[in-house]
C-alpha cells in the first residue's frame, strides 16, 4: 500500500476511504465480457481518435487547451489560503485496435452503466514496483518522433524515465524527502508509476503536474503575506522575460500564449523534466 505524508494528509485518507465506500459498491464483473459489439453507448471514433496533434509535444498541447495558473480558493475563504495549480488537460486516446472494454471497465449491478476506469489487474499488480513499465501497451498511442521546442524524440513514458534524472530515481526507487523542506509539498514516495499517478487519488489515468509537488510562494494563514520559495528565485532569475513562462500577460486580460502552457514552456515532461526545451 502506497503511504505519502502531504500538508494535508488528513483530507486526503477521509476522501480515499469515503471513495473506497461509495465507487466499490455494486461493481461486478460483467458475463459475458464486455466488446466493442455490447458497448453500443459509445461512438468508437470518438474515443480512438487523436485529440491534438501527436508529432507536437505537452507545450504545444498546453498552448491551446491549458487554463494556465488557476487559483483554487481554499475551503475556509479566499485569501491567505488560497493556491496556485495548474492542471493537465488530458489528450490520451484509446489504442484503434481496442477489442474488449471489462478490461478496465465493469458493468454496475451486474446488468447497466458501468464504473469508473480502473487499473487491469496485470497493471495494478505493477504499479509500485520500481523501473517497471505498469501500462506499456496503454500508451502506444504517443509519438516516439514529436518535435517541441528544440527537442527531437519519443515521449513515451518508458523511454523519457531512463533519462537519469531525479524523477527517474523516483520511478526506480522511489523517494524519501526533508519534510522542512518548503519547495516541496510532497515528502514520501514509493517507487514505479503508481508513485506519481496515484499519489493523490486513485482514479485511473491521474495526471499530476509539476505544482500538484513543487512549492514556489508560501502564504502565511495569520495576514496572508507571501514568501516566494527558493524554486521561484532559481526560476525568476534564469532568464530577464522568464515571469511569461508562467503568469499572465502584463495587462491582465488574458493568459498569453507563453503562460498557458506553464511548467512545459521549458520542460519537456514530468517523466524527464531535466530535458528543457528552450524556444
Amino acid at each position: 500500500m502506497m503511504v505519502i505524508f502531504r500538508r494535508y494528509t488528513v483530507f486526503i485518507i477521509l476522501g480515499a476511504v469515503f471513495l473506497v465506500n461509495n465507487c466499490t459498491r455494486d461493481v461486478l464483473q460483467t458475463t459475458p465480457p464486455l466488446t466493442r459489439a455490447s458497448c453500443y453507448c459509445h461512438d468508437y471514433s470518438s474515443i480512438t481518435q487523436p485529440l491534438s496533434n501527436e508529432s507536437a509535444g505537452p507545450r504545444e498541447w498546453m498552448d491551446i487547451s491549458s487554463n494556465g495558473l488557476i487559483r483554487t480558493p481554499s475551503l475556509i475563504s479566499s485569501g491567505p489560503l488560497d493556491n496556485l495549480s495548474m492542471q493537465w488537460q488530458n489528450r490520451g486516446r484509446h489504442p484503434q485496435d481496442l477489442q474488449t472494454c471489462d478490461g478496465c471497465h465493469k458493468l454496475t449491478n451486474g446488468t447497466q452503466g458501468h464504473s469508473l476506469a480502473f487499473y487491469p489487474p496485470e497493471a495494478l499488480s505493477k504499479l509500485y514496483e520500481g523501473g517497471v513499465n505498469c501500462a506499456g501497451q496503454c500508451h502506444t498511442w504517443l509519438s516516439t518522433n514529436i518535435t517541441t521546442g528544440t527537442y527531437t524524440g519519443s515521449i513515451r513514458p518508458e523511454t523519457l524515465l531512463q533519462s537519469g534524472d531525479l524523477h527517474s530515481q523516483i520511478y526506480y526507487h522511489g523517494y524519501n524527502g526533508n519534510p522542512s523542506d518548503d519547495t516541496l509539498n510532497v515528502y514520501h514516495l514509493p517507487s514505479g508509476c503508481g508513485a506519481c499517478h496515484n499519489y493523490e487519488t486513485t482514479r485511473h489515468g491521474f495526471v499530476p503536474t509539476c505544482l500538484n509537488c513543487h512549492n514556489f510562494v508560501n502564504v502565511s494563514a495569520l495576514d496572508g503575506s507571501t514568501t516566494f520559495t527558493s524554486l521561484h528565485t532559481m526560476h525568476s532569475n534564469l532568464m530577464p522575460d522568464s515571469c511569461k513562462y508562467c503568469h499572465v500577460s502584463v495587462n491582465g486580460s488574458s493568459p498569453s500564449e507563453q503562460a498557458k502552457a506553464v511548467c512545459y514552456n521549458c520542460h519537456l515532461s514530468g517523466h524527464a523534466p531535466s530535458i528543457l526545451i528552450y524556444k
